[in-house]
């Protein structure tokens, strides 16, 4: 006989052995257990006189399972600072790439959010709702499924990007405070702003609040550099 139950009480004949998981077992007077008794209690078994077992008896008392340890809010600060510090290596070289390649588009992204703030936010709570909406509309089409991944995949990929021209824009504006002599190359700004970003997000709750803006602001924005890039590309003949 193998089992698990809360309390056990044996109180006929098994003819061969007996497993058991229990809270408590009780043997009465009346058990014959014609094998090996093996049971798992934290409590050892009350065996009634007359009670017969005739093999061996054999008691394990279960592990404990201990509950994991908490961990310290300076280790869990720690944690969290070396997450950040990681996110913000990987914006900060994706950020000089995007720079190196098309400084241009970063400026004049940088430049919406600057010139169009409302119209950046309002367009990105816009898009961050019915750009998924739209591809999982795709997606049920099944045809679409291949459509559907790219733009998923685009998605995702402008999310990311967001940090990098909210950077700019950050960066662009406290460089501008000092009036610097020189034009400065973008991307230092975009590493000022990203940086900035990153210090604010290790801030309990506004980070939360951060993060929300910069997706709203550089989904928006980004939307609006497009139509501005392809609107000179047209007056020039180019599109």
């Amino acid at each position: 006989m193998r089992g698990s139950i809360g309390d056990a009480n044996i109180s006929g004949t098994i003819g061969k052995d007996v497993r058991i998981e229990a809270d408590s077992l009780t043997l009465s007077s009346t058990a014959k257990i014609r094998g090996d008794l093996t049971y798992k209690s934290e409590e050892k078994a009350k065996i009634e006189k007359g009670a017969l077992v005739s093999g061996t008896i054999k008691h394990t008392v279960p592990k404990k399972k201990v509950a994991p340890k908490e961990p310290s809010p300076a280790r869990k600060f720690a944690s969290r600072l070396l997450r950040t510090l990681w996110s913000f290596l990987a914006l900060a070289l994706i950020g000089l790439v995007i720079t190196f390649f098309a400084p241009q588009r970063v400026i004049v992204t940088g430049e919406k959010i600057a010139s169009a703030p409302w119209k950046s936010l309002g367009l990105g709570f816009l898009l961050l709702i019915t750009i998924p909406i739209g591809i999982l509309l795709v997606l049920v089409t099944i045809i679409g499924i291949p459509l559907a991944l790219i733009a998923a995949f685009g998605y995702v990929v402008a999310l990311y990007a967001t940090s990098v021209f909210v950077g700019f824009f950050v960066g662009e504006r406290i460089i501008n405070l000092f009036k610097p002599e020189k034009q400065i190359w973008p991307g230092y700004s975009v590493l000022l702003g990203l940086l900035i970003l990153a210090i604010l997000r290790l801030i309990p709750y506004l980070g939360l609040l951060v993060g929300l803006l910069v997706v709203l602001f550089g989904l928006g924005a980004m939307m609006l550099a497009e139509f501005e890039i392809h609107r000179k590309a047209r007056e020039a003949g180019l599109a």
